[in-house]
């Protein structure tokens, strides 16, 4: 099982050792994600988030 914290510094553990969630970005996908469990999160609310008002 995954743990995931969200309060403050975004991070992963598993098996009592703390995993790489990598780059910003990456981070920014993963809270927007976990910010909405159980539920679809559509594509442009994930750029919305991570980009901004100037996607790629």
């Amino acid at each position: 099982m995954v743990r995931y914290r969200v309060l403050g510094t975004l991070e992963a553990e598993s098996g009592g050792a703390l995993l790489d969630v990598g780059h910003a970005r990456r981070r920014y996908v993963l809270a927007a994600l976990l910010a909405e469990p159980n539920r679809p999160v559509p594509l442009e609310q994930l750029v919305t988030r991570v980009w901004g008002e100037h996607p790629p």
